[in-house]
């Protein structure tokens, strides 16, 4: 099999990069999984600017592009190393890491994870690795509150998962392509989005990022969104105490400013460790816990 590079003017990873060529521009292929080759080709590119090289097997992981095509979420820590089979460790990776998964050989998967300033790449345990439709919102997840935790200053149970990024990156991007039903500010969210997704087999839902210091200037009500596309910054702006991302998944858009407790408003009609429902004014709500939605790969528990 050939290796191939390309350009970095061609070329994008899928969380986004400051390497698109034109602000038009949009990713309309990814490559199969092979060793050297699976970054995003953007249309409008010129053909010439497309070189192909075959590669050494002995420069392979040395390449400036890396063997990744599907999109993933680490489940466990892992050590990374540096070899398909033994190898030297070269550095780990935590629980809830967004991921790029290529490769996979004997027990291991080659894949690429962000760490401050830079993406690296290396072999992880597949057990550790589960592919996702889904991906985290942001960057090297640090969970500071769950899902359904009960807080007693609050009087009542979390309807999201607060979190802050391990290697201080600020970006928070979409979870999942969809569309935007709100981008603004509110008292208590803060500068915050909503977005609709039409999740395949699975019923239509809502994701909400709150507390953000700023919103890109694309997102607006009605804007397209693809998942992993940057929609603002990670701020502290609203009713919060610190810097983080109040993250929730939920069933039907029932506010532009929904709530984060279940004692914020409403009569909690069911309870269990994945998902609350709350009855309002307008109707009933479902909120799902969000590390099994995009750990599931948007199945809804």
């Amino acid at each position: 099999m050939k290796n191939y590079f390309f350009k970095v003017e061609s070329i994008c990873s899928f969380r986004g990069s400051n390497t698109v060529p034109a602000k038009s521009m949009r990713p309309f292929m990814k490559w199969p999984i092979m060793l050297g080759c699976a970054m995003v080709i953007y249309s409008g590119c010129k053909q010439d600017s497309v070189k192909q090289q075959e590669v050494s097997a002995s420069t392979k992981n040395q390449a400036s592009v890396s063997n990744l095509a599907e999109d993933a979420v680490s489940i466990a820590s892992a050590t990374v190393y540096s070899a398909a089979s033994g190898g030297t460790a070269i550095g780990s990776i935590g629980v809830n890491e967004n991921l790029d998964a290529g490769t996979v050989s004997g027990t291991r998967t080659y894949v690429t994870y962000k760490t401050t300033g830079e993406d690296k790449s290396g072999w992880v345990a597949s057990s550790a690795v589960r592919l996702t439709s889904w991906m985290w919102p942001i960057q090297a997840v640090n969970t500071t509150q769950d899902f359904n935790d009960y807080y007693a200053d609050k009087g009542g149970y979390h309807l999201a998962i607060d979190m802050t990024s391990s290697v201080g990156i600020d970006n928070i991007f979409a979870a999942r392509g969809g569309t935007v039903v709100y981008a603004g500010y509110s008292s208590c969210n803060g500068n915050h989005v909503i977005i609709q997704h039409l999740n395949g087999t699975n019923p239509t839902v809502y994701t909400l990022y709150c507390h953000m210091t700023s919103i890109n200037a694309s997102i607006t009500n009605g804007a397209q969104v693809t998942k992993g596309q940057t929609i603002g910054q990670m701020g502290s702006t609203g009713c919060v105490t610190g810097k983080h991302l109040h993250f929730s998944i939920y069933s039907r858009n029932y506010s532009t400013d929904p709530y984060g407790y279940t004692s914020s408003g409403g009569t909690t009609v069911s309870r269990s460790d994945s998902k609350i429902v709350m009855s309002y004014s307008s109707g009933n709500v479902t909120y799902y816990d969000p590390q099994y939605v995009v750990r599931n790969s948007g199945q809804l528990p």
